[in-house]
């Protein structure tokens, strides 16, 4: 078939249609967030998933001042690499890959620490359902027993070589440090969970009620439940993991919680060891997300939602004290205050994906509350831009029917010709090759885009 202008046109589309972003990533190797002072040194590089790295730029903040590798004012370039050697503590920062466009990788906060031991703790995001283990290590490199915290709780009952999380969920991600006894206490760093594919997700969700993350011991309950969106909740079991127990709501003995109230799972007479993280579970094994619900004995409790909150909607934040009102606090996200002033609630308008983070509020006299992550849904795409990739299927999926209708059609009357007409093979072909171009002109013309 001819390569005419229009059919040229179309394939040009149909190349624009598939391209997709390229998604850049800042690798540091090794792949840590924790370095010690002149005996370390690390890597920086951006790679992206389909493209090469070429026109990327390391760069990174240190308190107010942001830098480039290799002008001037950090590390020393080495091909698409970003050496750093000899460090010390005024390289802790956050780092990133960042295109000529303003176009931006995520960000890695390392940090350099003259202390006695660091964490070791992946720079890259953790595959959900995968496993990681966190160690504990010393300035000669070996791991040693140690106390694992995450969010400022002890997450090990007694020393341990190494921290496994067997397996990865979304609410495992929060900020981890370690203690080795007589030695002293690592930085923190954060562990960032990257979510499993949808297609490893059923369409349920696990409700809290209330619609919270937070609550006080001794003082006040919650239930819970599992919802599909499209069929019934029948078949799912609530579970929740404490450190590394899993269990399953209305089975008595060690391994159960909580009491099954028809399709619920009431949780009452609250303790703080009933903190955890919890989902729903299929007998098949598919599951829900996560979410983390946090028990405590502190003067205050953060009241935020323990649903997604959808993006481009509003969230208000509530400081609350065990009578149940609201008081004026300040506000903090992933550590960093967001408040001005002391404010009764916090409210983010509108939500965005950037929004994502653990939060917790306060004061230093008064106490803080538990910290806790807000997860945001992305909105559903507008319907012009699920028209626009309907067409750019349609305009794939044609060229390659016209293309198997034509070949088909080729083959049926070659087959035909030769048994009718055996001595006249040459001259049939040469007049056919004929009619296909002209067949295939015609369909171009009539099916031109």
């Amino acid at each position: 078939m001819k390569l005419t202008p229009r059919l040229i046109l179309v394939l040009c589309v149909v190349q624009c249609c598939r391209r997709t972003e390229a998604t850049v990533s800042l690798i540091v190797r090794p792949d840590r967030q924790q370095f010690f002072i002149t005996i370390d040194s690390f890597s920086l590089s951006c790679e992206e998933e389909e493209e090469n790295s070429s026109g990327w730029k390391v760069k990174r903040r240190t308190k107010a001042q942001t830098e480039e590798c290799g002008v001037g004012g950090f590390g020393r370039l080495n091909g698409s690499s970003c050496e750093m050697e000899r460090n010390d503590m005024e390289d802790s920062g956050d780092y990133w890959c960042e295109s000529s466009d303003g176009a931006r990788s995520n960000e890695v906060h390392i940090t350099v620490t003259g202390g006695p031991v660091i964490l070791d703790i992946p720079a890259r995001p953790v595959m959900e359902g995968s496993d990681v283990t966190l160690f504990c290590k010393t300035r000669d490199g070996s791991s040693r027993p140690a106390v694992f915290l995450r969010n400022d709780t002890s997450i090990t009952a007694a020393p341990e070589t190494g921290f496994t999380i067997s397996p990865v969920l979304q609410s495992d991600e929060g900020f981890y440090r370690c203690y080795v006894d007589l030695i002293g206490g690592s930085a923190e760093s954060c562990l960032s969970v990257r979510a499993r594919p949808l297609s490893l997700y059923r369409p349920v969700s696990l409700i809290v009620r209330p619609d919270r993350q937070q609550f006080f011991a001794h003082k006040e309950s919650f239930s819970l439940s599992c919802e599909e969106e499209e069929e019934s909740s029948s078949g799912w079991k609530v579970k929740r993991r404490r450190r590394t127990q899993t269990e399953e709501c209305g089975v008595g003995g060690v391994g159960g919680f909580g009491r099954l109230n028809g399709s619920s799972c009431r949780v009452s007479d609250l303790y703080i060891s009933h903190s955890g993280d919890y989902w729903c579970e299929s007998s098949d094994g598919a599951r829900s997300d996560e979410v983390y619900i946090t028990v405590t004995g502190r003067p205050v409790i953060l009241d935020i939602p323990a649903s997604p909150v959808m993006e481009g909607s509003d969230v208000t934040l509530f400081c609350k004290t065990k009578d149940g009102s609201s008081q004026p606090a300040d506000f903090y996200r992933n550590k960093t205050f967001i408040t001005a002033a002391p404010e009764t609630g916090f409210t983010i308008s509108p939500v965005q994906q950037s929004d994502e983070g653990f939060y917790r509020c306060g004061f230093e006299l008064t106490g803080f509350s538990a910290a806790s992550w807000l997860s945001v849904r992305a909105a559903p795409p507008p319907a012009a831009s699920m028209l626009v990739r309907l067409l750019c299927h349609l305009v794939v999926c044609c060229p390659y029917c016209i293309c198997t209708v034509l070949l088909l059609s080729m083959c049926c009357n070659r087959k035909g010709n030769k048994t009718a007409v055996p001595m006249e093979t040459g001259q049939r072909d040469q007049g056919l090759d004929e009619v296909y171009d002209d067949v295939a002109a015609d369909v171009t013309t009539e099916h031109a885009f």
